[in-house]
């Protein structure tokens, strides 16, 4: 059982070498089975904490400032030389692809059919983003999503 996972009584049966409906009476106090089985069940129950109060154990990495390594393609973080405010540490310079020429399918009557739409061209832009400290992986994807839902044509 991975260690963020909090404990299932599937964890305890294949622990005990019961079936997870055993454990489940034993537990619930309806079992009428081998006093042996009931001990080593509660045992192992308590061993692996199920039932208690749980909290994950957070992800160390996850909270981690993102290395330039781990940074997606095109997304770079510079120590900027001029600091737009006393919380500026750092600029993140990413690009959004965004279309700039369409080609249509045509109806009978030679009008184009919007849903047909095809992107023929398309141009980089270029975007900053001051930030006052070195941003985790999720926060680097969070700051491009969020410019890019903003950006109607963006692909």
């Amino acid at each position: 059982m991975p260690a963020t996972m909090k404990p299932t009584m599937e964890d305890i049966a294949a622990k005990c070498g019961v079936h997870r409906n055993t454990v489940s009476k034993i537990l619930k106090g309806t079992y009428d089975g081998d006093p042996n089985t009931i001990a080593h069940v509660r045992k192992v129950s308590d061993e692996i904490g199920y039932g208690k109060p749980w909290k994950a154990v957070p992800n160390p990495k996850k909270d981690e400032p993102v290395k330039d390594s781990e940074l997606p393609k095109g997304v770079e973080l510079i120590d900027p030389e001029v600091k737009l405010s006393p919380n500026h540490k750092w600029t993140m310079v990413f690009e959004i692809e965004v279309a700039c020429e369409w080609e249509y399918d045509k109806d009978d009557k030679g009008n184009p059919i919007a849903e047909s739409a095809t992107v023929t061209d398309s141009e980089k832009r270029q975007f900053r983003q001051a930030l006052p400290a070195r941003p985790t992986l999720k926060e680097v994807n969070r700051h491009i999503a969020s410019k890019k839902s903003k950006i109607p044509d963006a692909i």
